[in-house]
């Protein structure tokens, strides 16, 4: 999922990406963020976060820092 200021449930909750049925592995999601930072996490647990300082390019890694995102639709 995606979690962060970013987003609508800010860092108390996560937004879940869906699971594409055509690719294994490969999850989507279309949403509307407001400026500010985010991460993603797997299964809402810290322990599988990913996230990098590149935005709007670049790889997130794990345990990398907060994604800076401007606001737009994702």
């Amino acid at each position: 999922g995606l979690i962060g200021t970013a987003q609508p449930g800010g860092w108390s909750s996560d937004t879940d990406m869906v699971a594409d049925a055509a690719t294994p592995g490969e999850v989507t999601l279309t949403i509307t963020l407001s400026d500010g930072e985010a991460k993603f996490r797997t299964n809402n647990d810290w322990k599988f976060n990913w996230g990098n300082n590149t935005f709007p390019s670049g790889t997130a890694t794990p345990g990398g820092p907060n994604i800076p995102v401007k606001a737009g639709n994702y």
